[in-house]
């Protein structure tokens, strides 16, 4: 069996809503349906409730771990897809633990948790830590192709909305089969350039102070390589970036050293994270959530014909070489190199 919640909105209780509405009245409430389908669970909520859920005002869909790593997410969300009424740009979540108490947490300003959680998730275009949201119509191309994605993972944290790290759904099976934190979703994001913004922590090897430095841009590059059968991967990571702040305190912004230093060390740093997201990806979850197998099909699509019935598989045992450049162009008030 399987429960669905239901988040509906209380209009008198919400921000600006009707006169005479009750004070201190939730502006939310969640019917709750078990059932062996969504459509026996919607059928049996539609007994119980007066009001039947409205496909075209859905906003958010949350799926528990529990769920997404016993039931195959193409089955399960299959009447949505067929739904005429469901919008394709709805945003899909997976919550590590229960779904069901992330819509029962402190919606902070927003009137519903829902709400929230939307507004949170979109803050992955500002913080390397989340991955890109992903809609309703992405998973669905996605999983028609077998391919393997990256949902944001949502944790309730003692009634706290906690939007970090990745949830990985392998294509074959379209179940969850892993996570990764926030260390190697960062990683993550800078190996693929989805996050075009975001702070990177190093640390000066002369002092041992602490630098952080704010993205601007990624400029991302995957190059296939074919020899005979041997497959492997450049990828080139460009990044421009600015000094957001740092505890040297004597340093100079405007000398050439320094700046050489920091984008060194800031080199290593992403080097290190990018590393890491490779190894747990490829060695330890086995599935392609970056566009590797995309990028072989493009310019060579007779060798992706040999292996893409089982790619992951394959990119497990594929050379994967990381390559980092960093910019730094500006160092707040303190200057600018050009």
């Amino acid at each position: 069996h399987i429960i669905i919640t239901y988040q509906y909105v209380v209009p008198k209780a919400v921000s600006g809503g009707e006169k005479g509405a009750t004070p201190n009245k939730l502006p939310y409430i969640n019917v709750s349906g078990e059932g062996k389908s969504v459509t026996e669970i919607v059928e049996n909520i539609n007994s119980l409730e007066s009001r039947a859920p409205e496909y075209s005002h859905l906003k958010v869909i949350l799926i528990s771990s529990e769920v997404a790593r016993s039931i195959n997410i193409y089955k399960l969300l299959n009447a949505l897809l067929r739904h005429n009424k469901a919008a394709r740009n709805v945003n899909i979540f997976i919550a590590e633990g229960s779904a069901a108490s992330v819509f029962e947490t402190d919606p902070g300003n927003e009137d519903l948790p829902a709400f929230k959680l939307n507004m949170v998730a979109e803050n992955y275009k500002k913080a390397t830590k989340m991955p890109p949201i992903i809609t309703l119509g992405d998973v669905s191309k996605k999983m028609a192709g077998r391919n393997s994605f990256a949902l944001q993972r949502i944790i309730d944290r003692n009634d706290i909305m906690d939007v970090s790290g990745t949830a990985v759904i392998k294509g074959q099976e379209n179940k969850l089969v892993g996570w990764l934190d926030e260390y190697e979703t960062e990683g993550f994001n800078l190996m693929t350039g989805k996050v075009q913004s975001g702070s990177i922590e190093t640390i000066d090897d002369i002092t041992g102070q602490t630098v952080v430095i704010m993205v601007e841009k990624i400029l991302n590059r995957i190059k296939p390589v074919v020899s005979g059968d041997n497959i492997s991967f450049t990828l080139e990571i460009k990044m421009e970036a600015n000094i957001a702040e740092d505890w040297l305190l004597t340093a100079d912004a405007f000398n050439p050293e320094f700046i050489k230093r920091m984008e060194k060390a800031s080199e290593k740093e992403v080097m290190k994270k990018v590393s890491e997201a490779l190894e747990k990806i490829q060695k330890v979850l086995k599935v392609d959530i970056a566009g590797f197998g995309k990028k072989l099909s493009i310019k060579y699509p007779s060798v992706w014909r040999k292996v893409e019935n089982n790619w992951d598989e394959q990119f497990s045992r594929v050379p994967v070489y990381p390559e980092v450049k960093i910019n730094i162009r500006a160092y707040g008030r303190q200057g600018s190199k050009y």
